[in-house]
């Protein structure tokens, strides 16, 4: 792949029982019926299970498929560093768990060949399969961050799905305030970054790129260790961040 035209970005944080139960295989099983050269690109958050050497070793049987090792920041910095390390002329990225799976790229890709820029993955609101204190969350957050920052119409900012041009994730790397250098957490410590996606948004539309939000599928997957109330904390603490810092 020595020239990809789609960059896959994928974070992992103790995911090895994803990787064992096959999500990786079912990327390359999807990826092998794509019409355009790819990559791929782990990027093990710190992890304090043997997910770093899966990886690892399913990379070694895997061509396009490489590894980064990047110290304990949570999703959105691991995005970040995949990004950064990145060659493809489109640059998405996907969660471990395969709760959208890759065989909804297509449809993102469909978008970035129309021309736009930043595609991202819509859920819906209705979530029937997640139970009811994870929708109540997401709700409350959706409603934080309309309060905070806006982006209306956009409802669901939060889907670990999101595809962008080249040229639209250079330059909103280059604009970000919040998340463009998180110092590194402790290993035993779950850091999440909920607002993550909401700063790379704010400053694609800030930016003046168009974002079209494409309906995909998803289904519920549950995270080992998050604290909810912590999360919807940290999260609305940096959607004020954000409107601060950006104003």
């Amino acid at each position: 792949m020595s020239d990809p035209r789609v960059s896959i970005v994928i974070p992992a944080y103790n995911e090895s029982d994803s990787i064992a139960r096959g999500v990786l295989d079912d990327v390359i099983g999807t990826l092998a019926g794509l019409d355009r050269s790819w990559e791929v690109l782990l990027v093990d958050d710190g992890s304090q299970d043997d997910t770093l050497a899966l990886m690892q070793a399913f990379a070694e049987r895997h061509p396009g498929i490489d590894c980064l090792a990047e110290p304990h920041r949570g999703k959105g910095p691991s995005i970040l560093a995949g990004m950064c390390a990145a060659r493809g002329e489109i640059i998405a990225f996907v969660d471990m768990d395969q709760a959208t799976p890759l065989s909804e790229l297509p449809g993102l890709l469909a978008w970035c060949d129309r021309g736009c820029e930043v595609v991202i993955g819509c859920r819906g609101l209705r979530r029937a399969d997640a139970p009811l204190r994870r929708r109540v969350a997401s709700l409350g957050f959706t409603m934080a961050r309309i309060l905070c920052v806006g982006l209306l119409p956009l409802l669901d900012t939060q889907c670990g799905f999101k595809a962008f041009s080249r040229k639209a994730a250079e330059a909103i790397m280059g604009h970000l305030k919040i998340f463009e250098d998180e110092s590194a957490h402790s290993p035993n410590e779950k850091c999440v970054t909920p607002a993550f996606d909401v700063e790379l948004l704010y400053v694609a539309r800030r930016l003046g790129y168009g974002i079209k939000a494409v309906p995909v599928e998803w289904s519920y997957r549950h995270t080992h260790g998050l604290n909810l109330a912590r999360a919807g904390w940290v999260g609305v603490r940096d959607l004020a961040r954000i409107r601060r810092a950006h104003r």
